[in-house]
């Protein structure tokens, strides 16, 4: 540490009444040089009392050194971060900050990034980003500010995150809320899948509020269908191409979900089917156990009975959803109706899961013990995302509709 009087770069002459303030950073690794912090001040006074505060912050552990930017921490945080966290949670927050973060804010200094340029950020991104989006991005930063604080990097003070009053609020979330299906609904949405490959995962869905990653995971163990219930120890967890088996993603995620007997007639009916896809495919199908396995053998080599990805799903979802549709349509035409005045149904998976929920909510379950069926961290979680579909609004029941031919029908291959 050194205070020294100023001197001009061009010719070295000392600049009246001004001094160079200077401050070594401590050494983090044994045998590195310690990297020093200059700062210039006017005044003998003040240059004593910024000598003063820069030893303070850095006997507090404040790393003194103002160059790091915010793409520079960033590349910290994330390799310290990758081994901690699952690898879908991993590429949501570098995803995150690559694309949205560092482009706006990724090249100026940690410390010098305040509130409003948070705001502006969340301000420029109202444009591309729903709401729930912009949450996570909110939800991202925090945690990298917060770890920069607990490492030395910025002050508290300097937290361009914090609560309070000029501080930075969380982005609102204006995305459309997920609307339960109806019973009219649910009975035409089954109608529409039914012969397709994702007509029993979607029953099991609906039923029993599983979420799709956890639907793809269940293997045939997991199923009671003597007791009339379904367990649920696993998910299934895509990142890029990769799949794999992961655990659930809390402890109350790991859960007994009691099921009707019309979804047990249901499942045994899907079990005669996929005997027939394994006696028909012979050698194309490697029998893993899986409940819903992929049922197409890959060009790649890839045999059916496999684990079937959650991308693969979701695209077998919306081309069932979109056949259904079509179909329904022709009927509706056939029948007299306007082509113009048809209303296709559409419907995402977890829209299944909301409409169990509700169900369940709606006959006058009990938040904590919807909470725990649902395997949600805490029922605070299911009160804050249900909480306007308690008693009170419009009845939505939980027996989902099975269309009856569905209970009876004979084994045959799905298209």
């Amino acid at each position: 540490m050194s205070i020294t009087p100023a001197k001009r770069k061009s010719d070295g002459a000392i600049v009246p009444n001004t001094y160079d303030v200077k401050v070594y950073n401590r050494v983090a690794v044994p045998g590195a040089r310690p990297r020093p912090t200059c700062k210039r001040v006017v005044g003998i006074r003040a240059a004593r009392s910024l000598e003063a505060k820069l030893l303070a912050e850095r006997d507090r552990g404040l790393r003194l050194d103002s160059s790091m930017t915010l793409a520079d921490y960033v590349e910290e945080w994330l390799a310290v971060t990758r081994p901690t966290v699952a690898h879908r949670t991993f590429e949501n927050y570098e995803t995150r900050l690559r694309r949205y973060v560092l482009p706006a804010i990724g090249s100026m200094k940690l410390g010098s990034i305040s509130a409003m340029h948070i705001r502006r950020l969340y301000a420029d991104l109202q444009a591309t980003l729903h709401g729930t989006s912009r949450q996570s991005v909110h939800r991202t930063l925090r945690l990298v500010f917060s770890a920069a604080i607990f490492d030395g990097v910025i002050h508290p003070s300097a937290d361009p995150m914090r609560k309070g009053a000029g501080g930075v609020r969380p982005p609102e979330n204006d995305t459309p809320e997920v609307v339960p299906l109806t019973p009219a609904e649910q009975t035409r949405l089954l109608e529409m899948t039914e012969g397709s490959t994702v007509y029993a995962p979607g029953v099991l869905m609906l039923a029993a509020g599983l979420r799709r990653q956890e639907v793809l995971a269940l293997k045939w163990d997991a199923l009671d269908l003597d007791g009339g219930a379904v367990s649920v120890v696993a998910a299934v967890e895509q990142v890029g191409k990769a799949v794999a088996l992961k655990t659930p993603k809390s402890k109350r995620s790991r859960r007994t979900v009691p099921i009707g007997s019309n979804v047990v007639a249901a499942l045994k009916a899907h079990r005669a089917e996929q005997a027939a896809v394994k006696l028909r495919l012979g050698r194309g199908y490697d029998d893993q156990d899986f409940v819903f396995p992929s049922c197409e053998v890959s060009p790649g080599g890839f045999l059916a009975g496999r684990i079937w990805s959650p991308n693969a799903f979701s695209h077998a979802w919306r081309k069932a959803i979109a056949a259904g549709n079509k179909a329904a349509k022709k009927k509706w035409v056939e029948a007299g109706g306007d082509p113009d005045a048809y209303e296709p149904l559409t419907c995402h998976p977890h829209r299944l899961r909301h409409t169990y929920a509700t169900g369940l909510l709606m006959r006058g379950r009990h938040v904590e013990e919807v909470s725990r069926l649902l395997g949600h961290a805490n029922s605070a979680i299911t009160a804050r995302t249900y909480s306007h579909w308690l008693p009170g609004g419009e009845r939505v029941e939980a027996e989902i509709p099975l269309p009856p031919r569905a209970l009876g029908s004979e084994p045959g291959r799905r298209s």
